[in-house]
């Protein structure tokens, strides 16, 4: 599949290097560039399935940015990039919700795994949606049964994690008052019945 891709970046100097980034990447789709103060607009016009952040030029604003904009679009995807590898940036931004932290040393090492698991993520939430949607439509049944993997809704290009969803099989359960089961009540009365006749043979052989 291919993620569409929107870049916030308030530092020119890097908006060209990072489009050229983005798109060296078959898996993503460079949708546009802007800066912080269009974002939530530019979201909301475009929907992209990832919002990629440059720290740059303000870090603490760059991560504001990120917990605004995460805070406003739950269901989208966020990776930040910065120059340098800073524990303190990187462990804020991951607790913020971004999926990767990338610099230009690691991008080449570091972007692949980013986006798979941005692929897998979305592919889950597309999943989820499917499945609440055929709960809702389907008929009443015992809350053993799994829920049903999605299969037209499904995204392709997902790694095998996704596709081993499909593998998985719910419980067969059988429902109250289908072909093959007995009622609850069939056999207590039987038992019932045999007792009456046995205590009225009794009472007539001893009256003989």
């Amino acid at each position: 599949m291919t993620v569409s891709t929107l870049l916030v970046c308030d530092d020119s100097s890097k908006t060209g290097n990072l489009e050229t980034l983005i798109n060296s990447r078959s898996e993503l789709k460079l949708t546009s560039s802007t800066p912080a103060a269009s974002a939530t607009e530019r979201i909301m016009q475009e929907h992209p399935s990832l919002v990629w952040i440059e720290l740059s030029p303000e870090p603490a604003k760059g991560l504001s940015v990120l917990a605004e904009l995460r805070e406003k679009f739950p269901s989208t995807q966020f990776l930040v990039s910065y120059d340098t590898l800073k524990a303190d940036l990187i462990k804020s931004a991951m607790q913020l919700g971004a999926v990767e932290y990338i610099d230009p040393d690691s991008a080449d090492r570091l972007l692949p795994d980013a986006i798979e698991r941005i692929i897998v993520k979305l592919n889950e939430a597309v999943m989820g949606k499917s499945a609440g949607r055929r709960v809702l439509a389907g008929p009443a049944v015992s809350s053993d049964v799994l829920p049903i993997v999605p299969d037209e809704s499904y995204v392709p290009g997902a790694t095998g994690q996704n596709r081993a969803v499909s593998g998985v099989r719910g419980k067969a359960v059988q429902l109250e008052g289908s072909p093959g089961s007995l009622p609850v009540w069939l056999l207590p009365t039987i038992m019932l019945v045999m007792i009456v006749v046995a205590i009225i043979v009794a009472l007539l052989t001893r009256g003989h």
